[in-house]
């Protein structure tokens, strides 16, 4: 069974989301910040999973997930 998930690229108005969404446009792939308290609903997300990507407010994307993977550099 496929799960759809609607991923936000951040709280509106803070500094982190435009420098997530840049990352998301550069990399094609969803970012989610490390202090989210939304991490274990993401970490349920599998291949083939839809996520709808949402800006400001506004659903501005969607794809199909290739996986879910865990970014060291980003921990430290």
């Amino acid at each position: 069974m496929r799960n759809y998930y609607i991923c936000s690229v951040g709280e509106p108005g803070r500094d982190y989301v435009e420098d997530n969404l840049e990352r998301i446009i550069a990399n094609t792939a969803f970012y989610m910040h490390k202090d989210t308290t939304q991490v274990g609903l993401y970490d349920n997300i599998k291949p083939k999973d839809i996520l709808i990507l949402k800006y400001n407010k506004v659903l501005i994307a969607y794809g199909e997930a290739l996986g879910n993977l865990k970014n060291e550099e980003d921990e430290k």
